[in-house]
């Protein structure tokens, strides 16, 4: 999932040298253009100036992988995933016939991958992915750790006493892995968080429709995949309330709507669909 509860740092914010060294390294939105607004950007202000050390790019992978593993990362998402990204950096290096660490390579990277985007060659995911592994490398040049992935995650979303209890209990009723447990966290609490701002202050006063009205807002503003990944957890969440003897509607077979990864979800097919689930 995205993580939408960190410190927003707007460009305006920046020095323009701040942004020129940043800049290269932020995603692209589905416009092609870099995102304006940078979560966290005041940890780019420590890699300027840069750090002289000469560090061995091989070295460095596996010191970012291991970094990674303790921050929280589950086994398979990091080999699974992210290690064809962040060895692509490696490869390009040893192409190059270059062993140490030198930022100018890492922009040529970038410029490459750039250029493939451009072109048509990779998708925007992809490009985006390629960017993150390099700046993973930036980083850990600059300051020896990477504290952009390695930021304690806290929440926006704030409960009243009964939704924190509900929620603790939820993430207590199973061992839960640490970034799994995050994920989970972050989709009940939006959800819980739905409620209060409707003014619903538990679960027992809440209603099948009141979900129904949670997925049609979240389906409009998020992608298929992390709707899907909503969905998933959310139903978990109902699950745990049903079992425990919790009073809350029984919204079950409301989540457990299938949504294809790959396939964009529009609102009107799915309010058909949400009613067909109820019926």
């Amino acid at each position: 999932m995205q993580r939408h509860d960190l410190p927003v740092t707007r460009r305006g914010d920046l020095t323009d040298e701040q942004w020129e060294r940043i800049y290269p390294y932020l995603p692209v939105g589905r416009k092609g253009r870099s995102f304006n607004n940078v979560r966290d950007t005041f940890l780019f202000k420590e890699m300027l100036p840069m750090t002289k050390q000469t560090l061995s790019v091989t070295e460095m992978f596996s010191s970012i992988m291991e970094l990674l593993e303790q921050a929280g990362y589950a086994k398979h998402t990091l080999w699974g995933n992210m290690y064809g990204s962040i060895r692509s950096v490696v490869s390009f290096y040893h192409e190059k016939g270059i062993c140490d660490y030198d930022p100018a390579v890492t922009l040529e990277f970038l410029q490459t991958v750039e250029r493939c985007y451009l072109d048509g060659e990779i998708c925007r995911e992809y490009y985006n992915a390629q960017k993150r592994a390099a700046r993973k490398f930036e980083m850990f040049h600059a300051t020896g750790t990477l504290t952009w992935e390695c930021t304690k995650r806290t929440s926006r979303y704030q409960l009243n006493e009964e939704y924190s209890r509900l929620l603790d209990a939820f993430l207590s009723s199973r061992d839960f892995h640490e970034n799994t447990k995050w994920d989970f966290a972050w989709a009940v609490r939006r959800y819980l968080s739905f409620f209060q701002e409707k003014g619903i202050p538990s679960m027992d006063r809440a209603s099948i429709n009141d979900s129904r009205e949670f997925v049609i807002g979240a389906a409009a503003s998020m992608a298929a995949g992390s709707l899907h990944n909503l969905l998933c957890y959310v139903r978990q969440f109902h699950i745990f309330l049903k079992d425990s003897g919790e009073k809350a509607p029984d919204c079950i077979s409301l989540f457990s709507y299938h949504v294809p990864r790959k396939m964009p979800v529009r609102g009107y097919v799915l309010r058909a669909r949400m009613t067909q689930a109820k019926t």
